[in-house]
């Protein structure tokens, strides 16, 4: 029952979480317990490719873990001005749904570009703010603008309805 806490949090409380993510292989099954910053998401937060489980934690952080041996392989530091709400995978990296960034990483988790809008990419109104289709990504911010970018993060449409 080990609990990997590389983020030196306390305990949970008011400005952490205990994130638990369920490892399913075909001859075991097991939890991973992990703390992070208050504002993680938990729903799009890890991905597992072969023996290879990627997470956020907090603000910037990644790690990977064989989850075979349990060794960590990789910490790579991402810079971000706020919270990552979700690590997705494409054909030859990966994008992060960051609060105030869109961020395209290559395969070892260099940064390659970087997305903002005007405002959060967050909604009130229930559109869902942070899409992959097959050829691009669809985005809503707070204040209901409306952008469409290329796996690149070059921008195909973009409707601005508010800009403050």
């Amino acid at each position: 029952k080990d609990v990997l806490n590389y983020g030196d949090y306390a305990s949970p409380d008011d400005s952490s979480l205990l994130f638990v993510i369920d490892v399913h292989l075909r001859d075991r099954e097991y939890k991973i317990a992990s703390f992070a910053d208050i504002n993680s998401w938990d729903e799009k937060c890890a991905l597992l490719e072969g023996q290879i489980l990627t997470w956020l934690q907090g603000f910037s952080d990644i790690f990977q873990l064989n989850v075979a041996t349990g060794e960590i392989i990789g910490k790579h530091e991402i810079d971000s001005y706020g919270p990552l709400f979700g690590l997705y995978r494409l054909k030859d990296g990966y994008v992060l749904h960051g609060e105030l960034d869109i961020i395209g990483l290559d395969k070892d988790f260099h940064q390659q570009w970087l997305f903002s809008g005007y405002d959060i990419f967050a909604t009130r109104d229930g559109k869902t703010p942070f899409e992959i289709k097959s050829d691009r990504i669809c985005l809503y911010d707070f204040l209901d603008n409306y952008y469409e970018i290329d796996f690149e993060g070059k921008t195909i449409t973009r409707d601005i309805k508010c800009r403050y």
